[in-house]
């Protein structure tokens, strides 16, 4: 695996070599979020004017930037994130109700931020999406409709520019079937976690016009299984002018439409994945037979992991002991 490097500045890339003598690479694909990108190479000159924070590196079928630089006299540990996570730490103000296709409602998110220092792809979506959007972070609201409707984006490049689009995964679950028996699935596992579960938020605003609360849930935050948080919110606020008299009053409906996209922010499933390495061969190749975000089958000797599964992320790995490819498959409700 090698990676060509780019130095970045207000969206425009400019290209300063390729990094192909390495150690090994990490480069993870993911559907939802940013996916994660870890580089180990000999500290060689060229590595060492290459490898550096804030360069992003495209390769192994993503493209990533570096955040984080260790170098010892044996070596250079870069690691990073899928270079969607440029966009987070930028504010999403006043953008107001979003409603229509997910795509679009996420390409206006951005635009709503960068205008017009990145391009913009296909982001036509039939899946929707309708919510409230008042400061908040943009790769947090992003991921949240990402997560709500079913969509993936990503940031790309052409080697020039930064191009932001998104994109809904194919059924291929007819075609792409994963199974020990067919030789294309080994050292299949099961994870579960609800360790940081929340299943029920209830998001509030108390101050000036009154007071307005709205609580949003999971299936079955009942009893001694519901995990609760409150948090807390701003209001939203609207001009009215009556008798020739101009005044501030709390838009109810607009701080509730706020307050529900906050509280949906904080719900937090149970981590439940399945992770196998896939065996290159002849209906598994990746990115012709399935990609992230694809719907697959599965047909695994381990319990549970039968059926029809969301291919979350792909993760690429080049080490000495060769390449392999580790998909995360999510299993999800409405799939089966």
């Amino acid at each position: 695996m090698e990676f060509e490097v780019y130095s970045e500045d207000g969206g425009v890339l400019t290209a300063v070599g390729v990094a192909d003598e390495l150690y090994s690479a990490v480069a993870e694909r993911s559907f939802f979020s940013a996916g994660e990108l870890t580089v180990k190479a000999p500290p060689s000159e060229n590595n060492l004017s290459l490898l550096k924070e804030g360069n992003l590196l495209v390769g192994g079928g993503t493209a990533g930037i570096i955040l984080k630089i260790g170098i010892t006299p044996s070596g250079i540990l870069a690691e990073g994130r899928e270079l969607k996570y440029l966009l987070r730490r930028k504010l999403v103000r006043s953008f107001g109700r979003a409603q229509g296709s997910a795509g679009e409602v996420m390409k206006a998110l951005v635009q709503s931020v960068l205008g017009e220092a990145i391009d913009y792809g296909d982001c036509l979506t039939a899946a929707e999406y309708s919510g409230y959007f008042s400061y908040i972070d943009l790769y947090e609201a992003l991921c949240i409709v990402s997560s709500a409707a079913k969509v993936g984006f990503e940031l790309i490049t052409n080697g020039e520019r930064l191009l932001f689009r998104c994109f809904e995964g194919a059924d291929r679950s007819g075609t792409a079937v994963f199974s020990e028996k067919y030789e294309n699935l080994s050292s299949a596992e099961y994870l579960f976690d609800r360790d940081k579960e929340i299943n029920a938020v209830t998001a509030r605003y108390s101050g000036d016009g009154g007071e307005v609360s709205v609580t949003v849930e999971s299936a079955g935050a009942d009893g001694f299984s519901r995990r609760e948080i409150c948090v807390e919110g701003s209001g939203i606020f609207r001009t009215v002018t009556s008798e020739g008299e101009t005044y501030r009053e709390l838009d109810r409906a607009a701080t509730e439409y706020f307050l529900r996209a906050k509280a949906y922010k904080y719900l937090s499933a149970p981590r439940e994945g399945f992770f196998g390495d896939a065996v290159i061969g002849d209906g598994t190749v990746y990115k012709t037979d399935f990609s992230v975000g694809d719907i697959v089958g599965i047909d695994s000797e381990l319990p549970r992991f039968f059926g029809r599964f969301r291919v979350s992320a792909v993760k690429e790995i080049q080490d000495d002991t060769g390449y392999r490819i580790i998909p995360e498959f999510t299993k999800e409700s409405e799939l089966n």
